[in-house]
């Protein structure tokens, strides 16, 4: 597409904005009464927001398709609305004017960190109205290419958006195939003691004056932030590293692939199995280790973790009023259900396959998700010439 095929133009001039405000805390409730409502960023999701608050008496509204876009710090984070719902002030709702949600949602995201770079505010950062009505953007002036964008782009993110929910599909078969096995097999449940059928190791402080960096090398420091919401845990760009310095100081308190972690320290009780592209990965003091199983194990020690019988297990071995935490010796003091062997080798092989789809789907993602930002720039400028490819 030729140069001369795009225009310059604000935002204000294509879409039409809602700035959102809070309703009274006294109209807010978990239990559905009302309309659903969204404060800020919260509950984003890769797409679309988790409700999980509503109010009797909505103030400003978005509808089905809007923009939800976060005007308070952090700044910039996107979502679309699946429902019409109630907005507060740390989002605004963000509509095209002429019906092209799908292509302003990418355009947003291909312009978000300049519009960062401008924003106001001391204490928190933030955006208003005039900050986005006032922000320039260049477009294609053709409707048919625009649409194209939107289809190309879109396609990719509707992929990655499958995987997460088939993932979180996954995550919840294995917790009902696990939970079925031992109400079957509950009168030969034999309880063992973690330790007895598995090292568990601790991870490792930063040495003093030590700090992560977020240039990528050969050591990934894993957090406890990287086990939010992670089945499987990969290598993934918002991870840091430690330099090689560090590593060496550390590099006894490492995961490999096949183990389990815990968090012990804060919030408690998030697990994840290791993926691939973490093998060698250091690991954070506030999480402990399950390595060296016996026998092909983990994926079952996994999925008791994750069910309630295993978070309830961990509440009962945390320690502290101040600042709870889950000691070395009584998470290898948890017993951990088993059922007879013969059972076991008819389950486990499901659960690893779950873990390794799961894991398969994360890896997609991730690869899609960086073309996706690669095409974005480049696409939205016109480098790359879209004009004869079909998407529908």
């Amino acid at each position: 597409m030729n140069c001369n095929q795009f225009v310059s133009t604000t935002l204000g001039n294509i879409a039409q904005i809602t700035m959102g405000q809070s309703p009274k805390g006294s109209s807010l409730n978990k239990i559905g009464e009302g309309v659903p409502f969204i404060q800020g960023n919260r509950t984003f999701g890769f797409l679309y927001p988790t409700i999980d608050t509503y109010t009797s008496s909505p103030v400003k509204n978005a509808n089905r398709g809007d923009i939800l876009f976060s005007v308070r710090a952090p700044v910039g984070d996107i979502n679309i609305a699946q429902e019409d719902l109630c907005i507060g002030r740390g989002i605004c709702a963000i509509k095209s004017k002429t019906d092209e949600n799908g292509f302003l949602f990418y355009l947003l995201k291909n312009n978000v960190k300049r519009l960062i770079s401008q924003a106001n505010g001391t204490v928190f950062t933030s955006v208003n109205r005039n900050d986005l009505e006032s922000l320039e953007v260049v477009i294609p002036s053709s409707l048919d290419y625009r649409m194209r964008i939107s289809n190309i782009l879109s396609t990719i993110d509707r992929k990655i958006e499958l995987n997460k929910q088939l993932n979180d599909y996954l995550a919840e078969l294995g917790d009902i195939l696990f939970l079925q096995a031992l109400k079957k097999n509950r009168k030969e449940i034999k309880y063992r003691k973690i330790d007895s059928f598995c090292q568990v190791r601790g991870g490792k402080r930063l040495p003093k004056n030590s700090q992560l960096t977020s240039k990528p090398n050969a050591h990934p420091y894993i957090r406890v932030r990287d086990l939010n919401d992670a089945t499987v845990l990969i290598l993934t760009p918002e991870m840091l590293y430690v330099d090689n310095d560090i590593q060496m100081s550390i590099s006894r308190y490492i995961v490999n692939t096949g183990d389990l972690i815990i968090s012990v320290v804060g919030t408690i009780g998030l697990t994840s199995y290791i993926g691939k592209t973490l093998d060698g990965a250091n690991l954070t003091e506030n999480c402990n280790k399950l390595t060296s199983f016996e026998g092909d194990i983990a994926s079952w020690v996994y999925f008791y973790f994750l069910s309630s019988l295993g978070l309830e297990a961990i509440r009962l071995e945390t320690v502290g009023a101040v600042q709870i935490k889950l000691p070395l010796k009584n998470l290898k003091s948890i017993e951990v259900p088993f059922i007879p062997t013969y059972e076991m080798k008819k389950i486990v092989p499901v659960l690893n396959k779950i873990i390794k789809v799961i894991q398969e789907n994360l890896i997609e993602s991730l690869a899609l998700t960086k073309l996706r930002d690669a095409l974005l720039p480049k696409i939205m400028s016109g480098d790359i010439d879209i004009q004869n490819i079909n998407i529908t």
